[in-house]
């Protein structure tokens, strides 16, 4: 018995197989495999022209291959025997899940599994190993699975057919995740094919994945190792806008839906943080391995990464890492029009606020978070550098935020220049609203705190301490969160701990314990 592949020579699987050892035949058509092949045998026809077009068989091609006694392996099939074969379609919410027990106990039933930027056929089937479901979960599908789900991976009635309704062969190139779990669902696969054969553990190396296993011991310098290719990211992914296509990146902001498009071209330089920086990657992959960017430009982008490269000249000396940090804070409260209209007006209720982004009409959208995260990079900047060129535009920000916040410490989600304008800074200021949202509010708090040990000025301590007592007080029934209540807990951190270096209490330290603690009791063990 052996295997025969029906796919081009730059498959994935093709070249796991190649490297691992296997022996194997690869031909271009199915005529081809059905008329090589002995009784036996397992054929893989595998999906060159997915995501685009359909494996293209008919029923003679199973005709034949039933014939002959051959196994069938068929992905993203355009006919399937005795099966309605419906139109492709693209996941949105959804992921694999494993739907059987064939993979235990290496990978177990309700095991969540990443097909990026999958397209699949609808083909109605009882039973499935893997199928399409929203689910809730991260490793595990928590809850089970809903009522409808879609058939992935399938036995045929007929009993000597596999079927794929999408393309699982393109596991490397697609960065499926996780690839241990991918491995041991391709060995299974391969077996089924030809269960006579030994198939060797199968070593899938991601195209992308971190440095370090979850159980292996970092080396010494693994701390300024990463910080240090973490920068050089940076750099080497072209976040910083360089004037030879700032022009590009608006229009692609412009163009794209929520500005986000194809990555930067090869060939583009990297800018030196003086036109400000795209906000970067998003989360979304596609099947072939590609990931949209983000091309707006984002004042809290601008200066968290400004903190990143400052950090950097303070561990390395990097004069060009320092250069572009001091570019970065020079584009937030110079250059671009986050600090500019109403915003530089003294008579205006937006004066020293920083713009959301520098694209309108989201350039007069103003987040308190958002501000907090552009400050506190500021602020670490400018402690790296040692130099004092931003205090007088942070303190603007950090006065236009605290007027803007009111007696009870909350700020709210977002104000608008049109709302600013209407009401005035004066409503924000004396309007009591609760907000019990950390995500929103906790970094302000820390800002204002770091405010209150270095001017002494009443109003940031009071505030932010009404705001933190009422937020613990809720916690955690009536905290409202916006990427997970494990984030919240994380945002916390920062005020209490400022709060602890500017009043010292067993209060406030029991405050600071609890969230750390609770926040730890939850972390995975790996970190």
């Amino acid at each position: 018995m052996s295997l025969i592949l029906v796919c081009r020579d730059d498959n994935d699987l093709c070249q796991l197989l190649d490297h691992s050892g296997v022996v194997h035949r690869r031909v271009t058509s199915t005529h081809k495999a059905v008329a090589g092949a002995e009784p036996g045998d397992g054929v893989l026809v595998l999906a060159d022209g997915y995501p685009d077009a359909t494996t293209q068989l008919d029923a003679a091609f199973y005709a034949s291959a039933a014939a002959k006694g051959l196994r069938l392996y068929v992905e993203y099939p355009s006919f399937v025997p005795e099966l309605a074969v419906g139109a492709g379609r693209e996941i949105e919410w959804e992921r694999a899940v494993v739907a059987s027990d064939v993979f235990s106990p290496a990978v177990n039933q309700m095991r969540i599994l990443m097909i990026h930027g999958c397209r699949f056929l609808d083909v109605a089937s009882k039973s499935s190993h893997l199928v399409l479901a929203r689910v809730a979960g991260f490793d595990t599908a928590l809850y089970g699975l809903p009522e409808h789900s879609a058939p992935v991976l399938f036995e045929h009635p007929r009993g000597d057919i596999l079927v794929a309704t999408t393309k699982l062969s393109q596991f490397v190139t697609g960065r499926y995740a996780p690839a241990d779990a991918w491995q041991v669902v391709w060995c299974w696969i391969l077996q089924w094919a030809c269960p006579d054969i030994a198939v060797p553990e199968l070593t899938v190396m991601p195209v992308v994945r971190p440095t370090y296993a979850a159980d292996e011991a970092l080396q010494d310098d693994a701390e300024l190792d990463a910080a240090q290719r973490g920068v050089s990211w940076f750099r080497n992914a072209k976040l910083f806008i360089h004037p030879a296509w700032q022009d590009e990146a608006g229009r692609r902001v412009a163009t794209y839906p929520d500005g986000t498009g194809p990555g930067p071209d090869a060939g583009w330089p990297c800018g030196d943080g003086s036109c400000g920086m795209i906000e970067g990657a998003s989360s979304r992959i596609h099947s072939d391995g590609t990931q949209d960017w983000r091309y707006f430009v984002r004042a809290d982008c601008v200066g968290e990464a400004s903190m990143a490269l400052a950090s950097a000249w303070a561990l390395s000396g990097d004069a060009g890492a320092g250069e572009i940090a001091a570019n970065l804070n020079d584009f937030i409260y110079t250059h671009s029009v986050c600090a500019k209209g109403p915003r530089a007006n003294p008579t205006s209720p937006s004066y020293g606020l920083i713009s959301w982004t520098t694209t309108p009409p989201a350039d007069g959208v103003y987040y308190g978070d958002d501000n907090a995260r552009a400050m506190l990079g500021t602020i670490a900047a400018s402690a790296f550098l040692e130099t004092n060129r931003w205090d007088e535009p942070l303190l603007r920000c950090l006065f236009a935020n605290l007027r803007t916040t009111g007696p009870l410490g909350f700020r709210g989600g977002r104000l608008e220049e049109a709302g600013l304008q209407k009401r005035g800074w004066r409503h924000y200021w004396e309007t009591e609203r609760i907000h019990y949202a950390p995500h929103y509010e906790s970094w302000l708090w820390a800002c204002y705190l770091w405010a209150y040990r270095h001017t002494r000025f009443e109003p940031f301590l009071a505030r932010a301490t009404t705001g933190i007592r009422m937020t613990m007080a809720a916690y955690p029934d009536e905290w409202h969160w916006t990427n997970g209540i494990q984030q919240e807990r994380a945002r916390m951190l920062l005020p209490l701990a400022w709060l602890v270096r500017v009043d010292d209490t067993a209060t406030h330290r029991g405050w600071l314990r609890r969230i750390a603690e609770e926040l730890l009791r939850r972390q995975d063990a790996c970190g």
